[in-house]
């Protein structure tokens, strides 16, 4: 049965959670919803690219690995949001993030500010609640398999289609691709130049 991490963090993300985050951060519920709808494919998106580089891939997957195992995003998340520990998982959240989209992080959330119509800083804590939660999710999903490059590599790309249907647009071309069809392309290693050493290549 094929995984469907979005569809997963939908589900966590329900009615109640959009109400509460809503209030919390002062913003319209359906604005939460979009942005939450938007950000999800942004950040799979962005990890994709990321574990496609050669250089980049073993320091996002050791990210992912390394989120602390008792993040509790995937309970009900407006339960977070009343028991005040929102701040320490968006904080969480956020470096994560940095380690994923690094400079383009910015612009992946003026795309979503722009179409889901809310708030810059409601977007960046909504950002900051959604990666520990996908990251809870990818962890789980590739349990057996350990969380090699490989797996992780294998896992993304069976969300392609999902991403580019729900990526906000522009995505493609802030991650500096030509089209999310590409998202995930294996890149060949750069040439080391001279007195630097080859990168090491990844194992899975």
């Amino acid at each position: 049965m094929a995984i469907d991490l979005l569809g997963q963090a939908k589900r966590i993300f329900d009615g109640d959670a959009v109400r509460g985050l809503g209030v919390a951060l002062d913003e319209q519920p359906d604005r939460v919803e979009q942005a939450l709808a938007l950000g999800g494919p942004a950040i799979l998106a962005g990890l994709a690219n990321a574990l496609a580089d050669p250089r980049e891939g073993g320091r996002v997957a050791d990210a992912i690995r390394d989120e602390p195992r008792d993040e509790p995003g995937l309970g009900p998340v407006g339960d977070l949001i009343r028991g005040g520990s929102l701040d320490a998982i968006v904080g969480r959240g956020q470096a994560l993030l940095r380690t994923i989209l690094g400079d383009r992080l910015g612009r992946v959330m003026d795309l979503i500010a722009d179409d889901s119509g809310a708030r810059p800083a409601s977007v960046a804590t909504l950002m900051g609640v959604l990666a520990p939660v996908l990251a809870g999710l990818i962890r789980e999903a590739v349990a057996s398999r350990g969380l090699g490059l490989d797996a992780l590599r294998d896992l993304l790309a069976g969300q392609r289609d999902a991403i580019a249907r729900q990526a906000p647009g522009g995505l493609a071309e802030v991650l500096g691709l030509n089209g999310l069809a590409d998202l995930g392309a294996a890149r060949p290693a750069p040439a080391a130049t001279a007195g630097e050493r080859p990168a090491p290549a990844a194992t899975a």
